[in-house]
């Protein structure tokens, strides 16, 4: 039981330790939002990526490390993307709302940490151990989400400063996605 626990409890402080750029962008657009959409588009690639990282281990070392930097790919295409939406909708005088898939891209491209370090949990770790990593994940997700919402709340006057952030996305989403390409296979590959 202790083990279990131990598990759990160690599973929601790597989550954790490894969204807290995640935690500080998601504040930055929930500040920004006048809606829960970015908490939305967090929570789904959080579980995702936990999601995944366990499919993944099932094949036991099937995958090769480096090939996870490659997801930096997703939002630096999603940030072209992107910036090339706000320009037609400068062009046409319109105002551009925060897009679901562009916030999934940059939570993606912030996640490949995540992806690896649980990758290796899942792998490392005796099936019967799953469901604490499962559940001390999805505590560190639940936790995290709250946060959001939370400071959300707190720095609702802030938004008319903060709204124009929402602009800047693209570029986050294109340099996020080029630190995760060329980073990405240093932080996760054993150099000897």
């Amino acid at each position: 039981m202790h083990e279990f626990v131990a598990t759990g409890i160690g599973a929601a402080m790597v989550h954790a330790a490894t969204n807290i750029d995640n935690l500080i962008v998601l504040i930055t657009l929930v500040l920004a939002s006048s809606r829960g959409t970015p908490v939305v588009a967090y929570a789904i690639v959080q579980a995702g990526v936990v999601i995944a990282a366990w499919l993944v281990s099932l094949l036991a070392g099937a995958v090769d490390p480096a090939w996870v930097g490659f997801i930096g790919l997703l939002p630096i295409g999603l940030g072209l993307w992107q910036l090339a939406k706000q320009e037609r909708a400068e062009a046409e005088g319109r105002a551009l709302p925060a897009a679901m898939l562009g916030l999934i891209g940059l939570f993606a491209a912030m996640s490949a940490d995540t992806f690896t370090v649980f990758l290796a949990l899942w792998s490392d770790t005796r099936q019967t151990l799953d469901p604490a990593i499962g559940m001390g994940a999805g505590a560190s997700l639940a936790a995290l989400c709250v946060t959001g919402l939370f400071a959300a709340r707190l720095g609702r006057g802030f938004q008319g400063r903060l709204g124009r952030i929402n602009r800047y996305t693209p570029f986050i989403m294109i340099a996020s996605g080029l630190y995760v390409l060329l980073e990405t296979t240093t932080d996760v590959t054993a150099t000897g």
